[in-house]
């Protein structure tokens, strides 16, 4: 542009803040180009000062970026310039309004793809494409995310440059996934990213050196975390050209260096990187390098060091409450928890592991609908739902050893924690903590009464398994946490001696040991019963009618609107099917399924919450955030009784009759208890030993 405009003119002003932001000289481009805003060109010198200011590390500059960009937005929808409205709404999704960051990515990016679209140019339907695809990463919805990369790809054919942005993009997601398989795609993509920016017969070099300077850093960290270390080592061919690309080059060497073995190396390197205090995933993850080297080595106290640090770096992240933090990158920030607890576990250290097991179980609820955006009948709403619980500073504290010991009293608590293919018992008692790994043989048995739980002498050896000799003398309740396929065992059929566990006394369960407790509530004395939204148990009906007459809210009354009203009542009795699907657990109500985020999001928080229908206390999630129990905990209920596995439509009503025969004065899980102990003679453990209750007994004695 600059040399074909007139010189002097408005149009070859902007064409030289144009080359002077390709050289990197932003300040003389936003200069240049703000000078321009009230000129013939003002809309395209808005965009220009506004894609400037938007890559600035200073918030009131991507503040004024955004309003210039809103402002070119508007001028081009006006002229009717659709793609050139696509791009500025393109970067508007990729630098939202934080207070509103994902409503205004979502909208920003829909309608550049639909500006992009009436101009019906693939170029610009590619971009806009990306960018889409961008949100729908940042949101939690996965398969969208896909579709739109693959929409960019086919759109770009003839555009090589673009082509290796929207690969390049394609391939950082994967990256982001996090497994062995996601990481070896994300690498092909890399490849095909730089095979298409080298291709462009009209390079632009500038262009073309990002995209393949990005490549070789993030290929050679992919190859790195396969163990690849020699390829990783080899990619890493193009000098830096400015201070950030040496520091990150650094990064990705010290990461080579501690995976193989060399910390005097990966130490100055990770030195050299110089990972600030705000650049907190970058310090998680030289951490966790820094650890396995020095665990690897045999020097397990700085290995715990360094893990402590990559745990304090999560804490920090999940602090901020940051919304755009991708679910499924949460989800593998586990990785320090684990590998502590399994170090202290290790050395015996019980009350240090239980204590790093716990911050996990009580990190917050950004991990609650971990899973919500990956299911199958997701909706975006949905996933905004589940990014605005992920903003909720509610989480039950995680607590240090003094005051988890206080907390805990002196109730009895087993907490089984699954870790590096290893399983540990931790128990509890008399405020002394020991931890020991079950045996292969133990283990067994526990599979055994997992698949048999009707089977006495499974039963039997299960409970020598998992609990001390003596588990049976005492009356007062045993607290269990459990998550996973541990989460499904039916405790309360556990055999100690010659009778079941719940025959000596009561068993509750808890997403975690911090959420001991009583919490406050203002219940007034409703009782709301839900039932048999799909017209297919009978007996769910019936018995739903029978307790509360007229006023059961059964078929289609048996609504989301049912359980929303139910938020402060004493009782929210639901009798529907209840199912467990990739993103978690879901009750199946007439207008619709209802999940666990939907709870919390609504604070739907009775006093006591009676879930009877299949598996409704079920999650995906290792630490069993993702399932009804912990959601209502979490919204304030005091307790839920829920199943953990299927049960059939007739045996669900006989357990109800029997929960409602108990006197009502009993708190619910002594009254939970009194009802399977009344139906030990007439139905077996998988059906009665399937209800549990979630809560602490210690609230209502």
């Amino acid at each position: 542009m600059a040399a074909r405009c007139r010189a002097g003119s408005p149009p070859q002003q902007l064409g030289t803040a144009g080359v002077a932001l390709r050289g990197l000289d932003r300040a003389q481009a936003v200069a240049t180009a703000d000078a321009l805003l009230d000129t013939e060109v003002g809309a395209d010198a808005a965009y220009l000062a506004g894609y400037a200011r938007g890559q600035s590390r200073d918030p009131r500059e991507v503040d004024r970026g955004r309003a210039l960009l809103a402002r070119a937005l508007a001028h081009y929808q006006a002229l009717g310039r659709h793609a050139a409205a696509a791009d500025a709404a393109g970067f508007l999704a990729r630098t939202p309004r934080p207070e509103h960051a994902l409503n205004d990515a979502l909208w920003y990016g829909r309608l550049a793809l639909t500006e992009a679209r009436r101009a019906g140019n693939p170029r610009a339907v590619g971009r806009a494409a990306t960018a889409l695809a961008e949100v729908y990463d940042r949101i939690g919805l996965a398969d969208d995310a896909r579709d739109m990369f693959f929409l960019a790809e086919q759109a770009l054919t003839a555009e090589p440059i673009e082509l290796a942005f929207a690969y390049l993009k394609h391939g950082l997601f994967l990256q982001d996934l996090g497994d062995a398989a996601a990481q070896r795609a994300a690498i092909d993509y890399l490849v095909a990213a730089r095979d298409q920016a080298r291709s462009a017969t009209q390079p632009d070099d500038a262009r073309r050196r990002s995209v393949e300077y990005s490549v070789q850093l993030n290929r050679a960290s992919g190859l790195a975390q396969l163990g690849q270390l020699a390829e990783a080592e080899a990619e890493l061919a193009l000098a830096a050209v400015d201070p950030e690309e040496a520091r990150m080059e650094a990064l990705v060497r010290g990461y080579i260096a501690a995976r193989r073995g060399d910390l005097t190396a990966a130490e100055r390197l990770f030195a050299e990187a110089d990972v600030g205090e705000r650049e907190l995933d970058y310090r998680r993850a030289v951490a966790i390098e820094l650890a396995h080297a020095y665990r690897r080595q045999g020097d397990l106290a700085a290995a715990e060091r360094a893990f402590r640090v990559a745990i304090d770096a999560t804490e920090a992240l999940r602090a901020t409450g940051d919304a755009e933090l991708r679910p499924w990158v949460l989800a593998h920030r586990v990785e320090p928890y684990l590998e502590l607890v399994e170090l202290y576990a290790t050395q015996g250290r019980g009350l240090d592991a239980l204590v790093v097991a716990e911050s996990l179980h009580a990190r917050t609820w950004l991990d609650v609908v971990v899973a919500q955006g990956q299911a199958p009948l997701a909706t975006t709403e949905q996933s905004l739902v589940a990014a605005r619980l992920r903003q909720r500073p509610d989480a039950w504290p995680a607590l240090d050893g003094a005051t988890l010991l206080a907390r805990l009293g002196d109730r009895d608590a087993l907490v089984l924690l699954a870790v590096a293919g290893a399983t540990w018992r931790v128990d509890v008692r008399d405020r002394q903590v020991t931890i020991a790994a079950l045996t292969a043989a133990q283990l067994a048995a526990v599979e055994r009464f997992a698949a048999a739980p009707d089977d006495v002498a499974a039963g039997a050896a299960a409970g020598a398994a998992l609990l001390p000799p003596d588990a049976a003398t005492r009356a007062t309740p045993l607290y269990v946490v459990a998550g996973g396929r541990l989460g499904e065992l039916p405790f309360a059929a556990l055999r100690v001696g010659d009778r079941y566990l719940i025959e000596a006394r009561p068993v509750l369960r808890l997403p975690g040991l911090a959420a001991l407790g009583c919490r406050d509530g203002d219940w007034d004395d409703t009782r709301v019963f839900v039932g048999d939204a799909r017209g297919d148990l009978p007996r769910a009906h019936d018995e739903v009618q029978r307790l509360a007459g007229a006023a059961a809210r059964v078929g289609a009354a048996a609504n989301h609107d049912a359980i929303r009203g139910a938020a402060r009542a004493a009782l929210l009795h639901a009798a529907v099917h209840g199912r467990v699907t990739r993103g978690g657990g879901v009750l199946e109500l007439a207008d619709g399924p209802l999940t666990p985020a939907e709870v919390l999001d609504a604070r739907v928080a009775p006093h006591t919450a009676i879930l009877t229908g299949c598996a409704t206390a079920g999650s995906v999630d290792a630490e069993a955030w993702g399932g009804f129990p912990s959601a209502f905990l979490a919204a304030g209920s005091r307790y839920v009784i829920a199943t953990a596995r299927a049960v059939p439509d007739a045996a669900a009503a006989q357990l109800s009759q029997a929960y409602y025969a108990q006197p009502d004065a009993l708190p619910p899980p002594a009254r939970l208890a009194a009802a399977q102990r009344a139906l030990i003679a007439t139905l077996p453990p998988s059906v009665w030993a399937t209800f549990a209750v979630w809560g602490d007994a210690a609230c209502d004695p």
